[in-house]
């Protein structure tokens, strides 16, 4: 009788703290047609287009699921390239419901300055052909796509996105489904909308941190292209680095920092990617003292919420 009972609690714990194998299902589309290069699609002002590269980072990858509980799918990078997959096992997780999922575009800066070659072969921020490493100070291109446009598809045009200062995070509602024991997280990317008001006619090639052209694709990402496959509304707040200021900057002392909700974490980091600790004895009422640092330029992470923004200060 004793052994009956000990394999029915064992049963039941196995049961209530079972384990699924969560996986991120993509539907990759250009248009209303499966996402695939060297295709032409055409844009609003009535000439087409053609990618012949699309490929983006995610990572600080974060569900929310059964109730409200939230999970961070810890030491995960995904080199996305829809020509290519669609689907990525994020691991084997106590959740069942999914309620949303968020994610940061890009490579977060305590990693994105690290050298690319300590990665094994087959990691995503390993070295990869084409490359997806800028340089040693910029690190990854957080966004890479190419294509031909123009009226008669003879102008070329890239984007190279990238920058710790455009690391930013994004939420989207949306639910699951089970299948063979495995819960599976739907998302569409319309990729079309990464160019949405971005004007390539002309053959814009723009590589970098900042500009109208990176400015507008990183816009894009956020408010036009990732929705939920289940056709759960996307009403979730976004957040993006923008709706965070720090001032003044350049600053001798204090950093005052700006956000529309309330600051769990404050992180520093050199423009080489070294963390600087921040007691919380320097941090209160949204100021951080700076005085501790030497003359340069950093980068400041600030979560709240459960997300990350960065920017970029100078210490005078």
């Amino acid at each position: 009788m004793k052994t009956f009972y000990t394999l029915i609690l064992s049963l039941f714990l196995s049961s209530a703290f079972a384990q699924n194998e969560v996986v991120l299902d993509f539907t990759h589309l250009l248009g209303d047609q499966p996402f695939a290069l060297n295709t032409a699609y055409p844009q609003s002002n009535g000439n087409d287009f053609i990618f012949n590269r699309c490929e983006f980072y995610i990572s600080e990858i974060s569900i929310t699921h059964d109730g409200g509980m939230e999970t961070l799918i810890e030491d995960t990078w995904l080199l996305v390239k829809p020509a290519e997959q669609a689907s990525f096992s994020l691991g084997q997780h106590d959740i069942n419901e999914v309620e949303s999922i968020s994610w940061s575009i890009g490579v977060s800066p305590d990693v994105n300055n690290e050298d690319p070659t300590l990665w094994p072969a087959d990691h995503p921020l390993a070295p990869q052909n084409p490359s997806m490493h800028w340089g040693w100070t910029s690190g990854y291109r957080f966004i890479a796509i190419e294509g031909l446009a123009g009226e008669n598809l003879n102008q070329v045009w890239e984007v190279h996105a990238l920058g710790n200062n455009n690391y930013f995070s994004d939420e989207i509602a949306t639910g699951s489904t089970m299948l063979n024991d495995e819960v599976h997280i739907g998302i569409t990317g319309a990729y079309e909308n990464f160019i949405f008001s971005v004007f390539i006619d002309n053959g814009v090639i723009a590589h970098g941190e900042s500009g109208n052209t990176i400015n507008r694709v990183f816009d894009n990402v956020i408010d036009r292209i990732f929705t939920a496959s289940d056709g759960t509304p996307v009403s979730i707040e976004k957040v993006k680095i923008s709706h965070m200021n720090i001032h003044p900057n350049p600053t001798n002392d204090e950093l005052n920092i700006v956000t529309q909700t309330t600051i769990d974490q404050v992180e520093i980091y050199t423009a080489m990617g070294k963390k600087m600790l921040v007691d919380q004895d320097q941090f209160s009422n949204q100021q951080v003292d700076v005085s501790f640092l030497t003359p340069g330029t950093y980068m400041i992470r600030v979560k709240d919420r459960n997300h990350w923004h960065t920017s970029k200060f100078i210490k005078l």
